[in-house]
């Protein structure tokens, strides 16, 4: 994430904010503990849909700074000021206005009266210029009549001034109840602008900033990096991890082989195969010492039974024959050759020879009772069939509910184990009772046939020896008889 610096400093953030917030988006908070199924757990609040990609992680919403808040309040404040400096304007620009109407409504009103005025004055003149010119004599009853009309017209005109000043004072009251209306509806009109300003202004001053997505101010690339570096004997190292699928570990270790074969490492750089597989491999390297120890062992061992080395060779052909079967039954049942499958062929190195032991012993004590070889052989193959047949039934029938399965927990290691131990002693058992008795025979018939053939030897050498004694006695005797 590389964060833009000024920007981020200008809306309050640094980069401990920043990181907090990716960790807290990442991996959550723990806000407390509850107790779930017999266990204390942690209560982690996150939030929903993070995924570790650039792309998601640019969506972070990050908090709202003090800067941020103050900026937005600062933001609103201005708006309000804006809009009351844009309201008095506009009731400046209306006071102006109206000002101009009134005025101009009154210069028109006072032409309208001017004009009035001169032709009143126009009027008066005229009537005032006009001599009075006296009519006929009227008689008192005309008079009498005139004088009551004039009255009655000075009241009439009278009654019509009272009449219109009433109308003059119902108009006044008219505007005066108008201009109180008026002033009513201002006032409660500017009353409500003054609540709606203090509100304005109250929310103005709880403004809070806006949360801002975290590529607003950085930008979040996907890079190739070491996580952690660690050291080995002052040398950097970097573990890869493979994790194997159930029983495929050395299918894994031979593809990582492979891969480590084909690529060119740079220049001092060096792989080392550790973990499971190369544990594997030490303990197969281990075990195979110990089989060749075990095989050894069983050698001196029978060695030191028959006195030579002609019946333990012939009884360590077993072994392989033990060996083939194991494998075998690996295959059919398509277990993977381990530990436990090693561990089992070393038990049978010592299992399977057991038979062969018990049959070559009886043979070589039939023949020590003055049996020949092909009696020996097939008087005591007979009479051990039986035994080995049981003996190895017995053994493989026991172990059948291993191979199954059927131990529990320690299926992993019984079943590879039960299954190398009955191919092998099937294998074993059959191939002894059929290749261990040809073999014996072959070798003590090759070994009957050298010592007759040194028999033979030793006979000729004892009469070219008796031969040779007797001529120099002729020889002997023809000399003495010189002079």
């Amino acid at each position: 994430m590389k964060v833009d610096e000024p920007l981020a400093a200008r809306l309050g953030f640094d980069r401990a904010t920043i990181a907090k917030a990716v960790q807290e988006a990442l991996s959550g908070t723990t806000v407390g503990t509850l107790m779930y199924e017999g266990r204390e757990r942690d209560i982690v609040v996150r939030t929903p849909g993070a995924a570790r990609t650039a792309d998601k992680i640019g969506e972070i919403m990050l908090p709202v700074t003090p800067q941020q808040t103050a900026e937005a309040q600062k933001a609103a404040a201005d708006a309000l000021q804006a809009k009351a400096e844009a309201k008095a304007a506009e009731a400046k620009t209306k006071a102006e206005n109206e000002l101009n109407s009134q005025i101009n409504t009154a210069t028109k009103q006072r032409a309208e009266l001017a004009g009035q005025i001169g032709a009143l004055n126009r009027q008066l003149a005229e009537l005032s210029a006009a001599p009075i010119v006296p009519e006929d004599p009227l008689s008192p009853d005309e008079e009498a009549v005139l004088k009551a009309q004039a009255e009655r017209a000075e009241q009439l005109a009278a009654l019509q001034g009272a009449i219109e000043g009433a109308q003059s004072g119902v108009a006044a009251a008219d505007e005066q109840i108008k201009a109180l209306r008026q002033s009513r509806s201002d006032a409660a009109a500017q009353q409500a602008e003054a609540d709606a300003a203090e509100a304005e202004q109250k929310a103005a001053a709880e403004v809070t900033g806006t949360a801002i997505p975290l590529a607003a101010i950085a930008t979040v690339e996907e890079e190739l990096t070491a996580p952690t570096i660690t050291r080995a004997e002052g040398e950097r190292q970097v573990t890869l991890t493979v994790t194997p699928e159930k029983g495929g570990l050395a299918a894994a270790g031979r593809a990582i082989d492979k891969a480590i074969a084909d690529t060119d490492l740079p220049a001092g750089v060096t792989f080392l195969q550790g973990g499971a597989s190369a544990q594997q491999d030490e303990a197969f390297s281990q075990l195979g010492l110990a089989m060749l120890a075990a095989i050894v062992l069983v050698l001196l061992v029978m060695v030191a039974t028959f006195r030579n080395f002609r019946g333990p060779l012939v009884l360590l052909i077993s072994i392989p024959f033990a060996a083939t079967g194991a494998i075998l039954g690996l295959l059919l049942t398509g277990t993977p050759m381990g530990l436990p499958a090693l561990i089992g062929l070393l038990m049978l190195i010592g299992i399977v020879v057991t038979n062969a032991i018990v049959l070559m012993d009886l043979v070589n004590r039939l023949r020590g009772a003055g049996a020949s070889l092909d009696e020996a052989v097939e008087h005591g193959t007979r009479l051990r069939l039986r035994p080995i047949l049981m003996t190895a039934a017995a053994t493989v029938f026991a172990l059948v509910p291993m191979s199954l399965g059927l131990t529990g927990g320690g299926v992993f290691i019984s079943k590879p184990l039960a299954i190398v131990v009955i191919g092998g002693l099937v294998s074993s058992t059959l191939l002894t009772l059929v290749l261990v008795p040809v073999l014996y025979t072959l070798v003590e018939r090759s070994r009957e046939r050298r010592i007759a053939k040194r028999a033979a030897r030793r006979a000729r050498r004892e009469e070219r020896r008796a031969a040779s004694a007797e001529t120099s006695t002729d020889i002997f005797e023809v000399t003495s008889e010189k002079p």
